[in-house]
């Protein structure tokens, strides 16, 4: 009987560290090795800026030269073994033709490519439209652990800023 008691013991701590572990894991810990490391979510990020900048003077129908501040390429430490990526580009658009229109396009159409390559908005109700010369979209990749935000203000009777920044979540470094 005394053996039988043992067993039952020994069988319900190894039941309660099985679930203790199942539950770290599903929880996702951050000292969970699964899921992107800072540097992997770096890189998405400013390969995923990069390619909108790209896409961008195309929906606005005009041209742009894009000024890169940050492109994501250094670390930022942000705990223990832990560090953000982070990205900044702006650009003055001009002329932008049928401006209200096209600002609605190009916001619309950067959600769409940032869609594409596995993020998602922020707001269910789609691109955030501030005023009628504002428009906000807020769009971010849970997997990856990034998030990209696109804010596109007119400044003119044809121009346009375009502010594209980006940040990844407090990551592992490896």
């Amino acid at each position: 009987m005394a053996v039988a008691v043992k067993m039952r013991a020994r069988n319900s701590v190894a039941c309660l560290i099985a679930v203790g572990i199942t539950l770290t894991v599903a929880s996702g810990c951050d000292s969970s090795p699964t899921g992107p490391a800072a540097p992997q979510a770096g890189k998405k990020l400013s390969n995923d800026a990069s390619r909108l900048l790209t896409k961008m003077p195309s929906l606005l129908q005009t041209k742009a030269h894009f000024n890169v501040s940050n492109n994501a390429s250094k670390g930022v430490a942000c705990g223990e073994n832990k560090e953000k990526y982070q990205f900044s580009a702006k650009a003055h658009m001009s002329p932008v033709p049928n401006i209200r229109q096209n600002l609605d396009t190009s916001a619309s159409g950067a959600s769409g490519f940032l869609t594409e390559w596995g993020y998602d908005l922020h707001a269910k109700e789609g691109p955030l439209r501030k005023s009628d010369t504002k428009y906000v979209v807020p769009m971010f990749d849970k997997k990856a652990g990034a998030q990209i935000t696109v804010m596109l203000t007119q400044t003119g009777a044809q121009s346009v800023d375009t502010l594209v920044t980006g940040t990844t979540d407090c990551l592992r470094l490896k």
